[in-house]
């Protein structure tokens, strides 16, 4: 019987455009597969391949998917970010991902002796990701980054009644990292510092609640470790992404879960994009002809977007008015250039 295959491919969108054409399978994609876009980002699109309701508490599952134990506190994600000030507004201009893990440590070090007389505690993830634990849940409603990145961050602050607390925390952190010595060498050798936190996707382990049996097979990174925790809580199977991981070798072993999902690495280079195509996006599409898969999920990002290509087996017809009718692959103008 067919099972739903997600393949997840960071960066794959940013390379550029010429690059993508060249790739026969991202053409041969585009001639089966129907494109949406989210500007909601990645994990929008995978939750919901996945069959999973919007509103999923993201802070407990990186903290599962890391293996690190919030008991029955809350967990809620702490992204370091570049704010820059614009008029009557401050945007978010993105989350800074380049920090050493001296960098990481000292700014983390810093912000828990600063909080530590109001609860709060700041953890490092192996995915070069920050969680913040309290041990009570507060009242609060947040943006995810993804939403909020390259906007007005006033709209997007945390709203509810806990609200203010959380604002005001906000604002003691810049103030911290304002000319820490972290951001001055950061600056002086030509690199973005980190001017702010950004909350969001809190909750629960108890209110993760009931998740689909998935295989997954994922790197170490942020979406990795999210995967890797509903794989372990819905009860389905978990590998490392390596050269003996196949797409063919899951599915064939894949019969009692609901779905199977794979997360690559970052693609950051043209090589990189012919690994993906080579080990996970043409053994894909072959698997899909032969009706194994269905459907064939294919989510990338691009600035503060994503989009999904979904490909369904075709009909023998389908096939022959394919052949007269190829459809190059393009970026969506909806993210940008």
């Amino acid at each position: 019987m067919a099972i739903p295959l997600i393949l997840v491919a960071p960066g794959l969108l940013e390379q550029p455009r010429d690059v993508l054409a060249r790739v026969a399978s991202l053409e041969a994609l585009a001639s089966v597969a129907t494109v949406e876009v989210a500007a909601q980002g990645t994990n929008t699109l995978v939750l919901d391949a996945l069959g999973i309701a919007p509103g999923m508490p993201i802070g407990p599952l990186l903290a599962r998917g890391a293996g690190i134990d919030i008991d029955r506190g809350y967990a809620i994600v702490a992204d370091p970010v570049l704010l820059a000030a614009d008029r009557d507004d401050l945007v978010l201009v993105d989350r800074v991902d380049d920090l050493t893990t001296d960098e990481s440590s000292g700014l983390v070090a810093m912000l828990n002796r600063h909080f530590a007389e109001d609860g709060m505690h700041f953890i490092e993830l192996p995915s070069s990701t920050w969680i913040a634990r309290v041990d009570r849940a507060p009242a609060l409603q947040t943006t995810s980054l993804d939403v909020a990145r390259r906007r007005g961050v006033f709209p997007h602050l945390p709203t509810g009644p806990d609200a203010r607390t959380w604002r005001r925390w906000q604002n003691e952190i810049q103030m911290l990292l304002h000319d820490h010595p972290v951001n001055v060498a950061r600056e002086a050798h030509g690199r973005v510092p980190v001017t702010g936190v950004w909350f969001w996707g809190g909750g629960c382990a108890d209110a993760i609640g009931t998740l689909p049996p998935i295989a997954a097979m994922t790197t170490r990174n942020r979406l990795g470790d999210i995967v890797r925790a509903i794989a372990q809580l819905g009860g389905g199977t978990h590998r490392e992404l390596g050269a003996d991981a196949t797409v063919q070798g899951i599915v064939a072993a894949s019969s009692a879960c609901s779905r199977i999902v794979t997360v690559d690495a970052r693609i950051d280079a043209e090589s990189a994009l012919a690994r993906f195509d080579a080990e996970r996006l043409a053994p894909a599409l072959s698997l899909l002809a032969r009706g194994a898969v269905d459907p064939l999920h294919v989510i990338a990002d691009r600035n503060s977007g994503a989009a999904r290509w979904t490909g369904r087996p075709r009909t023998g017809w389908q096939r022959l008015t394919a052949r007269a009718h190829r459809k190059s692959f393009t970026v969506p103008d909806e993210l940008g250039r």
